[in-house]
């Protein structure tokens, strides 16, 4: 019998939970979001949900507010949800939300129940922007999480040049040990297939969060399965890998939004447009480097 190593495992995409169901209903009359901000705080929403791990039960509401236009992504778990499921079904959103809304087609708010195995485990909905009432205040860990997940260093004004050169640093604004190192490889890529293969990297994360704590090895690919994100850890000596799989999370969070769409959430706002470019990257965390990988044709 061929038994296949930890890595080879890890490597392997996630399944998505038996039957599960979004009838997704768009509401264009209530409101509409720029879509780069919406796209941008749903990898985010994903990445900070994918940090409980993919079996852990989802017992609260959370409410992660868009920093921009003060609108908010709210889940209502209803029983036996998982974080897991949770991070599948916002990947269903992204997919469905590029096919039908492609960059720059305003998107609308949205609400959704989500069933796996014929039982409601929840609610999703994208709400418009709220008056009167803070988002933060209503749901203070998703709040301060996704401020977490959002938050960049501090740049001085003649630092923003870096951000349209084609080779640079992205410091983590959430780990400062952490430093992702980039260059644009000149391939133009859609923005939907972008999106979505940084939306599969997520249920990656989250799939393997709490089976295995090193031995990342990840191709996450786009719902057209014609671009990929692949990431693998740099082993030490006698075979050790440094990179985790949150600091991978971590650090491709980084990549989505300090590089590829350029949000700086201290200046309140992106610096520039996002870049639909294929792209190479090495991780870099305490000085020594951990992790290596590419977004482009897969």
């Amino acid at each position: 019998m061929m038994h296949l190593s930890e890595k080879v495992l890890a490597a392997l995409p996630p399944r998505p939970p038996p039957g599960l169901h979004l009838p997704l209903v768009w509401n264009p009359s209530d409101h509409e979001f720029e879509p780069k901000e919406l796209w941008l705080h749903l990898v985010a929403c994903q990445s900070v949900l994918a940090s409980h791990g993919e079996r852990r039960w989802m017992l609260d509401r959370e409410m992660f507010p868009l920093v921009l236009s003060k609108g908010a992504i709210v889940l209502q778990p209803v029983q036996r949800a998982t974080y897991g499921v949770m991070v599948w079904a916002l990947l269903v959103i992204g997919v469905q939300m590029a096919q039908r809304y492609p960059m720059p087609q305003a998107i609308p708010t949205l609400s959704t129940t989500v069933s796996a195995e014929g039982i409601l485990m929840g609610y999703i909905k994208i709400l418009k922007p709220l008056t009167g009432i803070s988002p933060v205040a209503e749901s203070e860990k998703a709040g301060s999480g996704l401020t977490s997940a959002m938050t960049a260093p501090r740049r001085n004004s003649s630092d923003l040049s870096l951000l349209t050169a084609d080779t640079g640093s992205q410091p983590c604004g959430e780990d400062p040990n952490l430093v992702v190192h980039y260059r644009f490889t000149n391939q133009s890529l859609k923005p939907g297939q972008v999106f979505t293969a940084f939306l599969s990297s997520n249920v990656f994360c989250s799939d393997h969060e709490e089976k295995s704590r090193h031995d990342v090895s990840m191709v996450a690919h786009s719902s057209d399965r014609r671009v990929s994100i692949q990431l693998k850890g740099v082993e030490f000596g006698a075979g050790v890998d440094q990179l985790s799989w949150r600091l991978a999370r971590v650090a491709l969070r980084e990549l989505w939004q300090g590089v590829v769409m350029a949000f700086q959430y201290d200046l309140g706002g992106f610096a520039r447009e996002p870049r639909w470019e294929s792209l190479s990257f090495r991780l870099e965390y305490r000085a020594v480097t951990v992790g290596q990988g590419s977004l482009g044709g897969a």
